[in-house]
Parts: C-alpha cells; structure tokens; sequence
C-alpha cells in the first residue's frame, strides 16, 4: 500500500530545496529535515566526480561531463571493454 502516493512519480520541491519523505505514515509528503532525523546531505543538480590516478598528472577540474560518462569512465580504466550500447562516454 502506498497511500495513494505513486511510488515512480519524482517531484522536484523548492527546486531540491527540500526533501521528500521516504517513508509512509508521516502525514506530510516533504520536510525540511530527513524523516529519520537531521541529514546536511541531499540530491542537487549538480555534483562531482573526483578520480585519482597516481599514475598520470592531474588535469584539475573538468567540466562539460555527466553522471552516465562514470560507468563507461572506471570500466575502460580497469581495461574492461566499454559496451557499445551503454550510453555515455569515458572521461579521458
């Protein structure tokens, strides 16, 4: 049961300023603190990725990539085949 709340509908509160509640039965659908207590951490529209390679220089930041370009990024770093149809690309 799911109170009548769809469990696939995404709802952007306060543009990510607040938070959803994650659990049923709070009477409110959002608060300004998590449902299991205080959280200082949140989804945002943006974020980062750090990647350290002893091996090579560091390039500093580097902007311009999305979240699919990790998985394509860390498989062809561990030499494992990028498969053709996973979306993204490896962050060189």
């Amino acid at each position: 049961e799911v109170n009548g709340v769809a469990p696939d509908l995404m709802v952007y509160f306060g543009d990510l300023h607040w938070r959803a509640v994650g659990s049923l039965g709070h009477g409110r659908y959002f608060t300004l603190e998590n449902d299991t207590g205080p959280d200082d951490a949140n989804h945002a529209q943006h974020g980062m990725f750090i990647l350290y390679d002893p091996s090579t220089r560091g390039a500093g930041q580097v902007d311009g990539h999305q979240l699919m370009d990790i998985a394509p990024t860390l498989l062809q770093r561990m030499g494992v085949k990028v498969p053709r149809e996973m979306q993204g690309k490896a962050i060189k």
